[in-house]
Formats: structure tokens, sequence, C-alpha cells
């Protein structure tokens, strides 16, 4: 199943908080009170989600505690963590989320194609994580 865009997530969760305030789904509340509403939502819920990246250390925490085979991204969190840990150098840490999105990959294949994307990022740095060995299994094993 795909994950809802971000962009879904928001506008129902500023739903959700609009009807269980005004307990109506109607968005012609007086703008008064949709202004309020958007504020405590931006101050109570995103700006406290956004704190959880004020740093790159911090996005890396984040990114690396989300499940290996998660696709709430545009990337894959490993993938995305494995692309900030080389560009500060730290080829064995990327080395290691890689290994980590392949062995995810596996267990749970998508895209037969991304195989052949994983194989060109491993030779592209030098990685020793086995692609071409990666063999996908029927979804779910």
């Amino acid at each position: 199943m795909r994950e809802p865009s971000l962009r879904i997530v928001v506008w129902l969760g500023l739903r959700a908080v609009a009807t269980a305030r005004t307990g109506s789904t109607s968005t012609t509340a007086p703008a008064d009170q949709l202004t309020a509403i958007v504020s405590s939502a931006i101050t109570g819920h995103a700006l406290p989600w956004l704190a959880r990246f004020s740093t790159r250390d911090d996005t890396l925490r984040q990114l690396e505690a989300c499940p290996a085979d998660s696709y709430g991204f545009m990337s894959s969190p490993r993938l995305t963590a494995m692309r900030m840990r080389l560009a500060r150098g730290e080829h064995a840490d990327a080395e290691r989320d890689f290994a980590e999105h392949v062995d995810a990959w596996v267990k749970n294949p998508r895209y037969p194609v991304h195989l052949e994307v994983l194989a060109k990022i491993a030779a592209q740095h030098s990685f020793k994580v086995e692609v071409a060995a990666a063999k996908a299994g029927p979804p779910g094993q």
C-alpha cells in the first residue's frame, strides 16, 4: 500500500483539527477561526515535528530510525542517509545504510529495476555490498 503524500496528510490533519474545534467539516468557517486553528496546528504539531530535523545529525538520526524498507519519503530514508554520510566523507557509515536498504529491498521488493540502480550506486561508491547476489524473493519474504 502506498503511503499518502505529505500534502494529503497535512490537509487531512488540518481538516480533522478544524472539525474537532468547530464540530463542522465545512471549509466556510470564519477566517479568524480558521487562522487560529491553523496557527495552533503549526505551533502545536508542525514546528515540534520540524525541530527533529534542526541539524544534520538530528536528520540522520531520524532517517536511520525509520524502518529500512520505509518509502514515506521520495527516496528511502537509508539512501538519503547514505548520501548525507557520503557528503561528509563517512564512507563506512554510508555503506552500512546502503546495505540495510539492500537487505530490506530483498525482503520486500517493490520495483525490479531498482536492483540495477542499487548495483550502480554500489559500483560508483566502491561499496562491498554484493548487490548482484541479492535475489528478490516473493514480496513479504
